[in-house]
């Protein structure tokens, strides 16, 4: 009987002692794992330091002086592309959009515009906050005077500048359905004007013209809801919404 419980116990120290050994080897190699791991964190983004310094050593210093990294990796539209992409519009008869009458040409059931103002401030819509937060920076004071009171047909508005007020305009938006190849010239329209030609993304650089839409009509005169009673003010009204 003693020598049997003597041979259990010799087995349970074997047992033992082989269960803390592949404890302690597979402990040791999550270490080790862990380390490598780190080592190679650490060296990748060593490497995306040395990358980024090299790419930023070949930037021009209108380049470095943009507001984000992300800006300063945008690529740029040109004014000299819109009439490429005028010409590729469609203002057909059939297409859907808001007509209205146009003060200019005395023309009716014509396809009306928003016209943009160029702003010197533009550059703080490629700021980080402004990108992360488009909703927000559309309220910011460089955005408030950006859209003219001027709404007359597409037409017309083209063969305009500055603006009847005068106002120095950058952009001119027909006011058809954001699709197809209007949705690009919209697009090239709207980096022009909000994002001082940096191609941003579209998304963010939609979201801020709605809102700045918006705030234009809570706050401008010549659109706002208090003054229903205008013709002009309800004509207005309608071309932005």
């Amino acid at each position: 009987m003693k020598d049997q419980i003597d041979q259990l116990r010799e087995q349970l120290r074997q047992a033992h002692a082989a269960n803390r050994e592949t404890y302690t080897k597979l402990r040791d190699k999550q270490a080790e794992e862990q380390r490598q791991a780190s080592e190679l964190n650490r060296l990748i983004n060593q490497a995306l330091q040395i990358i980024s310094g090299f790419e930023k050593s070949s930037y021009t210093a209108d380049i470095l002086n943009r507001k984000s990294n992300r800006a300063m990796r945008a690529s740029v539209v040109s004014a000299d592309d819109s009439v490429i992409h005028v010409a590729a519009l469609d203002l057909s008869i059939d297409i859907n959009a808001f007509r209205d009458s146009c003060s200019i040409c005395c023309e009716y059931n014509q396809i009306m515009s928003i016209v943009l103002k160029r702003l010197g401030t533009v550059e703080e819509n490629t700021a980080d906050f402004a990108l992360n937060f488009p909703l927000a920076a559309a309220q910011a004071k460089q955005n408030q005077d950006m859209v003219s009171a001027q709404c007359i047909y597409f037409q017309c508005a083209l063969a305009i500048s500055p603006s009847i007020y005068p106002e120095a305009i950058v952009a001119i938006l027909p006011t058809v359905d954001y699709e197809g190849p209007n949705k690009r010239y919209v697009d090239h329209q709207l980096t022009l004007a909000i994002t001082a030609g940096l191609i941003t993304g579209a998304s963010g650089i939609v979201q801020l013209f709605l809102t700045i839409l918006d705030r234009t009509l809570e706050t401008k005169d010549w659109c706002s809801r208090r003054h229903v009673d205008d013709p002009e003010v309800q004509s207005h009204r309608q071309v932005f919404k």
